[in-house]
């Protein structure tokens, strides 16, 4: 009966030790998640401000080639539309494939990970 009683316990330590892995498994996949959100939206922002920087570049170049900011300026948006509809139309090869799979390879990762720290080099 004694044996029963430690077997028990053990069994309960071992269910709590497991249930503490995967508390401790979403943490880190979470970070990770959360890690990639904030450099995509950095990555994003800075994108943005060159694209922005860029585009008054190149508007101005056209005026001076042409003589006209009309030209310049329509140009331009006419290459930034182009350039939009482009990745419009290639969203699911450029954006959505990659994020799933940053995502599945994040959480799949830390689901992989080894339980014995020791065979670590």
């Amino acid at each position: 009966m004694e044996e029963f009683k430690e077997l028990f316990l053990l069994f309960k330590e071992y269910i709590q030790k497991q249930r503490e892995n995967m508390t401790l498994v979403a943490a880190e996949s979470m970070t990770k998640m959360l890690f990639v959100v904030a450099l995509g939206l950095l990555l994003l922002f800075l994108g943005g401000i060159i694209l922005l920087l860029g585009s008054i570049a190149f508007a101005f170049w056209v005026k001076e080639q042409t003589g006209s900011y009309v030209v310049g300026f329509s140009s331009t948006a006419g290459v930034i539309f182009i350039l939009a509809l482009l990745v419009w139309m290639m969203r699911r090869r450029l954006l959505l494939q990659p994020i799933a799979r940053l995502m599945v390879r994040a959480f799949l990762d830390s689901a992989q990970a080894p339980e014995d720290n020791s065979k670590k080099v």
